[in-house]
């Protein structure tokens, strides 16, 4: 099977690209911004090709694509003008060429953050998201609607982990770069009570996930189908409770984290908030029924505790 991959540099398309070249025969097509970027092992080189381009102007090159069996759409912006460009109107012309050359599946990565917890689409993520969640919303709205011709496939991470000291390439994810600065705020932020739940994922549980998904039978003409990539959700008391420990200290959650005293931490710290941030404060229940890691699907977890996912990062 030929595979098309976007994104294939970045945390999780790092580790998607090894995981489908070790433990797959499948032949990878590589849409990529900066080739300079991509780390394949010699052994793997006869199975790759490689477009350079930049998704935006993705209609440049799509005479020149050969013919694609599945397509996994990784490659995304965080906000801008490019929310729109590359995560909306470049996917969704990339998949409706897919699909008249014949392709007859695609996975492409949500986010979450636009489900409600039983996996329905949430209407706050539209009217106050940030333009990066504004774009993936738009983004399910129209994949859904293209699964005459195709087998549609959404993923939908939670909060990654990812990346690597180790390995140059191989870099961290967004949270994964946050984690020493919240590590610094574990003092005080382990005296607050907090009725939040949330889960994690290690890029690499995100990797063997998509690829049990690749080899799935292709149900074309079917409704799309929702994937929440994440460990079983993990309370703030538990986050805490890790943090603390790695930096040696004991957690004590005796200050309810009450609306006021959000508001007065945020005043104090002078913290941003935007409209979305605000939400999540409202709402801090981030978990979901129907959450997928590999060990569901009787794979080995990577990661199967945020702690060790943590020591993983070199915390």
């Amino acid at each position: 099977m030929r595979i098309l991959i976007t994104g294939a540099t970045g945390c999780v398309g790092q580790y998607l690209v090894a995981e489908l070249l070790s433990k797959t025969d499948h032949d990878l097509v590589l849409i990529l911004r900066n080739p300079s970027k991509l780390d394949v092992a010699p052994e793997y080189q006869d199975r790759i090709s490689v477009h350079h381009c930049d998704l935006a102007g993705i209609a440049d090159i799509l005479p020149d694509l050969p013919k694609i069996d599945t397509a996994i759409l990784v490659a995304t912006a965080w906000g801008g003008d490019e929310a729109q460009k590359v995560t909306v109107n470049a996917n969704v012309n990339l998949t409706k060429h897919l699909a008249d050359a014949g392709c007859k599946r695609v996975l492409y990565f949500a986010t979450a953050s636009v489900l409600d917890g039983r996996g329905e689409i949430l209407p706050a993520a539209r009217e106050l998201g940030t333009e990066y969640i504004k774009a993936k919303y738009q983004l399910v709205e129209t994949m859904e609607t293209l699964t005459d011709k195709l087998d549609i496939v959404g993923l939908y991470p939670t909060l990654i982990i990812g990346g690597s000291k180790a390995v140059p390439k191989r870099q961290f994810s967004h949270l994964a770069g946050m984690m020493p600065d919240l590590l610094k705020w574990t003092w005080l932020m382990r005296y607050f009570k907090f009725d939040a739940r949330f889960h994690l994922i290690h890029a690499q549980d995100i990797a063997t996930l998509t690829r049990h998904l690749c080899d799935q039978p292709i149900t074309v003409g079917q409704p799309a189908k929702r994937y929440v990539l994440g460990l079983p959700a993990v309370s703030y008391k538990q986050m805490i409770g890790t943090l603390a420990t790695l930096k040696g200290l004991k957690p004590r959650g005796i200050i309810p984290l009450s609306p006021a005293i959000a508001n007065l931490v945020i005043k104090l710290f002078r913290i941003e908030m935007a409209p979305w941030d605000r939400y999540c404060l409202a709402h801090p229940d981030q978990g979901y029924d129907d959450a997928y890691y590999p060990s569901r699907l009787e794979y080995d977890d990577h990661m199967p505790d945020i702690l060790t996912g943590f020591r993983q990062l070199g915390l």
